[in-house]
């Protein structure tokens, strides 16, 4: 009883959900509480097409943040005519406390100990995080999930419960390297009777092992990073066991769980980055084996291997901005595979600060894929795609200031093209589409009034369909009696031309009002009505008054 009353006291004074680091060295204010609460009235009428909604609604809203010595406790709570609903979001609780070079995780925390062992994953344990000096130590134990042996919903699918532990040890601040090993498996016992549950998994096990570092080979100018790791993961702890007792494994037969369903393999991430003054370039290679998983990691694509080059800098004192990366990349590493994937991928942005009025920017990206389908190795392969994505962006603002005002134009656009390269395909998924969008808009600096107006064009193409898109619209916002009153106003028109079909035409209107009664004290008014003719005519309004205080 006792113990029960201990641990709700903690929880009540250093829990929160994941809450940040707390600082002990500079507490804070020990108690305070924000938050606000409040309510709107919703009106709704449809004519043409089927209601979308209740005619008339209501909803009432409150979000109350306690803090206590900077870690935050927040409840919320929403009643609508659909029910209530109420919300405590630390209910996973934990907390960090920190004093100097020495961190503590307490709860349900997460930890990045390596990309390929143990990468923010969450727990409920302990951890900490000690570096004095050059030196770092990090340590975590504890829970990764917990059994659930009933579904109850398509949402929860029944699971073992899952432990773990990790410790990381390293050295160095440029030049550095540390040392990971990482450890989890699932508790086959935690599940009374696993062979009477649907959809239950087969319990896993895993052991990974790390090694990262960074390398200053030039000092500030040129680095080398690498993050390596190694993981034996076991899919069913119930597979036949292994004769471990003799031979080469032998040394390891108390650090990992391995049977007939294990599988080893590796995983690589380097890098090479120069950087000087306002130049650099890159060069990174990524090798993860197939099979490769940890149970400390949310998901990572294994079978794969890429190559990216990177480079840019600014020129011209710095008016001009130019960066770009090419990779290649492709599966199938163990050849065991009926297809292989490969992609490339490039871009390049060009940045041009013309005047100081005048901005322009460019972009061209390049996304290609293609599949071979490995027939046999008397016949030629097949390919089955080979297809290539190209995309060009260009835009402009030009900014003109003075008199209290400032007018400023801008135009956006882009264009897409999906070409098909396949010679056997009855049906080509090759399309086009361009983009182009103007727009003005106006503020004047005194009185914080806005008005703003912008028109564009769609074309998409392919070898099925056709379509045009013609989009304008008009705005404006302001600030009115000391700003106790802001107005935003908003109408737009959209023109859509389908081929073998009548032509849309919507009309949006929207107009939101928010009077400030007091300091804390807010109401606030929405009206919308959308109209649409040639397809499934239709008339939409939706109106809305609200209330807000906050505290």
């Amino acid at each position: 009883m006792y113990r029960k009353v201990l641990i709700v006291f903690t929880i009540l004074i250093f829990g929160a959900g994941h809450a940040t680091a707390q600082n002990l060295d500079n507490p804070g204010k020990p108690v305070t509480i924000s938050g606000s609460l409040g309510g709107n009235l919703s009106f709704y009428d449809m004519n043409g097409i089927p209601a979308r909604r209740n005619p008339y609604g209501y909803s009432l809203f409150g979000n109350v943040n306690l803090r206590i010595y900077g870690v935050s406790l927040p409840f919320s709570v929403a009643i609508n005519q659909q029910g209530s609903r109420f919300s405590q979001p630390f209910r996973q609780i934990g907390v960090s406390p920190q004093y100097k070079w020495a961190k503590l995780h307490l709860g349900h925390r997460i930890m990045r100990f390596s990309e390929f062992t143990l990468n923010n994953v969450t727990f409920l344990g302990a951890g900490t995080e000690l570096t004095p000096g050059k030196f770092r130590f990090s340590a975590m134990i504890g829970r990764f999930r917990e059994a659930r042996e009933s579904a109850g919903d398509l949402f929860r699918i029944p699971q073992y419960e899952r432990n773990g532990y990790a410790i990381s040890a390293g050295y160095g601040k440029e030049t550095y390297v540390d040392v990971v090993f990482f450890k989890a498996a699932d508790k086959r016992n935690s599940i009374s009777n696993p062979d009477e549950i649907e959809g239950l998994a087969t319990p896993e096990a895993n052991t990974a092992i790390g090694l990262k570092g960074g390398v200053e080979v030039v000092k500030h100018r040129l680095r080398f990073e690498y993050d390596v790791g190694a993981s034996a993961f076991t899919r069913n702890l119930n597979a036949t066991a292994l004769d471990l007792t003799s031979g080469t494994l032998s040394d390891f037969r108390n650090l990992a769980d391995i049977n007939q369903s294990s599988n080893v393999a590796g995983a690589a991430n380097t890098a090479l980055r120069y950087r000087n003054g306002a130049y650099n370039a890159g060069l990174e290679y990524r090798y993860i084996q197939p099979g490769y998983q940890s149970l400390g990691v949310n998901y990572l694509l294994s079978d794969l291997e890429m190559i990216t080059v990177s480079g840019g800098g600014q020129f011209f004192e710095n008016k001009v901005g130019v960066q770009a990366s090419y990779g290649k990349q492709n599966n199938n590493l163990s050849e065991r595979n009926f297809a292989t994937t490969g992609r490339d991928i490039g871009s390049l942005n060009v940045t041009v600060r013309a005047t100081e009025k005048l901005n322009i920017n460019a972009g061209y990206s390049n996304f290609s894929i293609y599949q071979t389908l490995i027939l046999d190795t008397l016949f030629a392969d097949s390919v089955v795609i080979d297809q290539t994505n190209h995309q060009l962006n260009l835009s402009a603002t030009y900014l003109i200031m003075g008199d209290g005002k400032v007018h400023s134009i801008g135009i956006n656009t882009n264009f897409q093209d999906l070409s098909d390269r396949r010679e056997t395909a009855e049906v080509s998924s090759a399309t086009q589409m361009i983009n182009v969008n103007l727009s003005y808009g106006l503020r004047f600096n005194s009185s914080g009034i806005g008005l703003r107006g912008s028109a564009s064009y769609q074309d998409f193409a392919s070898q099925l369909i056709g379509q045009q898109r013609y989009a304008f619209s008009l705005g404006g916002s302001g600030a009115f009696f000391d700003k106790k009153l802001t107005l935003r106003l908003s109408q737009t028109y959209n023109l859509s031309v389908l081929e073998m079909r009548d032509n849309d035409h919507i009309h949006s209107t929207r107009i939101t009002a928010g009077y400030k009664v007091a300091a804390r004290h807010t109401v606030s008014l929405s009206a919308a009505s959308t109209s649409r003719q040639g397809n499934n005519d239709f008339t939409e309004s939706r109106v809305s008054v609200g209330y807000r205080m906050q505290f």
